[in-house]
């Protein structure tokens, strides 16, 4: 990234609130994309000069047009909004989306001050600004009276200490943003009123198109994934689906979905029906896409959940059309479809040597609704997929050029290696392709397409990491989330494990010494692992262990997975200098301790405790051991999430393999090793785990693709 400065216009309301959350949103983008300077305009809207309009029958934008106006005609760039605020649908020209960071979302009760719930007269004056606070009210209040409250948060509490209102119900974003948490009287619990996704929720305007904040977006907005359920059987969903469903936070579902799905889907996550059928449309086409588009836009992760394979039938174009148009990312996980479960469930093959070379799938009914007429209908009307063709494609293409309805233009794409990470993607035309198929060399099989439907490859190409392919070089236990990150973002993750963990023979001795000691220090997620790992298999009973003090966030998921909570972690800066203060202020002098590491960590986090008066015994726990490779499969960037693995890679393949790569290190002891061997162009994570190492690599790429875009 460079070093030059681009400095952007923002609008946001000139209320105390708007301003502070403004100031502190852009204080976290400052912080991700540093290349970056903000000047911020204040401007009144029609809610602020109109202070008379119950907002219960405010237009949808009362707080936001005069901003919006501003950044579609250019005097700003973008605007900041409180989301609840924000249009849907955006006016023309205006794209958005929801910013990363938010605030508590549920609502609050504010009596007068020094005033308790208690105290409120037989009929209190309740003020609210909103239809569902106004029916918590009248639940909540019985003998209340309602009344409209209008003005910015504080003013609000003016009237009510005033006099105006003996209670008023306001968000509780609002009071935390303002560092007012003082005047909360009561904090009202979700079950009893349910915000508007939107509230704590703070949104970014843009013009269309516009290149900065199409790249931010996608720095923070994860891909949609277009989901394949399968068909019939809950057996016939992929694992990758699976996976997909249990994280999901929006699921817009079709009808005919096995129910037993929605069992992998969090409780929490939002569930849409839009699914149709026969001479039922309830979600036409149009209402669905735009669904998609605008839960893609509010910082959650969303599957558009379809039946079968939605490659097939399952008008995935349509959908996908309006995410390329506002340059969205998505992914794709393929699925069962019915003309492959109905081979299988009873053995009908539509494929057999010597009897059916191949079958043609198509649909009834075309765009226009009416029937399609089989008789006229020609093999090359429909797109060509031929297996294990590409030593005879000389011959095919010739025979193919035989029927004077062939055009030489006809699109041809080779596929090699179809859906994995050494994919190659030769595309063409019946006139040429013979030619370019030749200078390809590899041992992959390969697919033969022909057909309009070639012109589609390409698609898809708006995640950051597309078709970017990231070396993860260490075990496969710490390289899980670095992966599911990499994917996240559109990447290509090839895992290459450079190192090895082995336990050490002495457990028995080692759990029998823990017993025996009051605190026990775990400083790396290996080591937490590997002792939960060994102490169930001596069927050593968890609550053996001694207080727990371990280095960083990844550690202690480690044993929050098996119900061990840790009582000392380190919140901000996950490291041992970090845990070294913690346990000065937290534990006593002279107190026995028992620290467990790899034999290749030092023992100067011993040696340091020691030197303050404390009784450590320092144990190697487990030996870590290199992995030979032969070879070294191609990649754009490397992750190295411990100094062994770059001592390895190093030793397996030389400093040069590095020179022209990105190399991402998940903390500065790594990013020390890299250092010492020469390697300058080093990303280093601000936190010590896997998912912020991927994060910055990303945030890398999207501030150069800014720079440039600023050239």
């Amino acid at each position: 990234m460079t070093n030059s400065q681009i400095i952007l216009n923002v609008a946001t309301r000139e209320s105390e609130l708007s301003v502070t959350q403004t100031e502190q949103l852009l204080v976290y983008l400052k912080g991700i994309i540093p290349a970056i300077d903000y000047n911020v305009k204040k401007f009144t809207t029609t809610g602020d000069r109109n202070q008379k309009k119950d907002l219960r029958d405010s237009e949808d934008n009362f707080f936001t047009k005069d901003i919006d106006d501003a950044v579609i005609a250019g005097v700003v760039d973008f605007g900041i909004h409180s989301a609840k605020d924000c249009p849907y649908p955006a006016p023309s020209g205006l794209d958005w989306f929801w910013a990363p960071i938010f605030e508590d979302q549920r609502d609050v009760i504010v009596a007068r001050k020094n005033t308790h719930l208690a105290d409120l007269p037989e009929n209190p004056v309740i003020g609210v600004s909103s239809d569902r606070r106004e029916k918590f009210s009248v639940k909540r209040f019985p003998n209340g009276r309602i009344k409209s409250i209008r003005g910015d948060i504080k003013s609000r509490i003016s009237q009510l200490d005033g006099g105006a209102y003996d209670v008023i119900i306001i968000a509780l974003a609002a009071i935390k943003r303002l560092g007012i948490e003082d005047r909360i009287t009561e904090i009202i619990p979700l079950n009893e009123l349910m915000p508007p996704d939107a509230q704590g929720k703070l949104c970014i305007s843009f013009r269309k198109n516009d290149k900065h904040f199409i790249e931010l977006r996608k720095l923070f907005n994860p891909p949609v994934i277009f989901a394949s359920a399968g068909i019939g059987s809950i057996g016939n969903l992929t694992i990758a689906v699976k996976d997909a469903l249990k994280e999901c936070e929006v699921c817009l579902y079709d009808s005919l979905i096995n129910p037993k799905i929605f069992d992998y889907i969090h409780c929490d996550a939002t569930l849409i029906n839009v699914g149709k059928r026969n001479n039922s449309h309830p979600h036409p086409q149009e209402s669905i896409t735009n669904l998609i588009a605008y839960y893609a836009r509010t910082n959650q992760k969303v599957v558009r959940l379809k039946g079968g394979d939605s490659t097939i039938f399952g008008r995935l174009d349509e959908e996908i059309n309006l995410l390329e148009n506002l340059q969205i990312p998505y992914r794709i996980l393929a699925g069962i479809s019915s003309f492959q479960s109905i081979s299988a469930s009873n053995g009908l093959l539509l494929t057999k040597r010597g009897e059916n070379q191949g079958f043609t799938v198509f649909t009834a009914v075309n765009k226009d609704k009416k029937i399609v007429d089989i008789a006229k209908l020609k093999p090359y009307d429909l797109p060509l997929v031929i297996y294990m063709g590409i030593k005879a494609i000389r011959k095919l293409i010739a025979n193919l050029l035989t029927n004077e309805d062939i055009s030489k233009a006809m699109p041809v794409a080779i596929i090699f290696g179809a859906d994995s990470i050494d994919e190659i993607i030769v595309i063409g035309t019946v006139e040429n392709i013979v030619d370019k198929v030749k200078e390809v060399k590899t041992s992959l099989p390969g697919l033969i397409v022909i057909g309009q439907c070639v012109t589609n490859i390409g698609r898809n190409k708006y995640n950051i990491l597309s078709n970017h392919k990231v070396l993860l070089t260490g075990s496969k236990a710490i390289t899980t989330k670095a992966k599911r990150e990499i994917v996240r973002y559109g990447g290509m993750a090839i895992e290459l494990p450079l190192i090895k963990q082995i336990p050490c023979l002495q457990l028995k001795n080692i759990f029998k010494k823990i017993e025996d000691e009051s605190w026990l220090i775990i400083t790396s997620p290996s080591a937490a692992r590997i002792l939960i790992s060994q102490m169930k298999t001596e069927k050593i009973d968890f609550r053996k262990i001694p207080h727990l003090a371990v280095c960083g966030s990844q550690t202690e998921n480690e044993f929050i997975k098996s119900g061990i909570y840790p009582e000392i972690v380190p919140k901000d800066k996950f490291s041992a200098e970090e845990l070294k203060k913690e346990i000065l202020n937290v534990i006593p002098k002279n107190v026995k301790i028992f620290r467990l590491r790899s034999d290749l960590a030092t023992t100067d986090l011993s040696d340091f405790l020691r030197q303050n008066k404390y009784k450590v015994n320092d144990c190697v726990l487990y030996n870590t051991k290199s992995v030979v490779v032969s070879e070294l499969p191609k990649f754009d960037s490397v992750f190295f999430a411990s100094n062994s693995a770059v001592v390895t890679f190093i030793n397996n393949f030389g400093v040069e393999k590095l020179e022209d790569k990105l190399v991402i290190a998940i903390g500065k002891p790594t990013q020390r090793t890299l250092n010492k061997a020469g390697i300058k162009n080093i990303i280093t994570s601000h936190k010590a785990t896997s998912k912020d190492s991927i994060f910055n690599l990303a945030r890398h790429l999207v501030g150069g693709k800014i720079n440039n875009n600023n050239k």
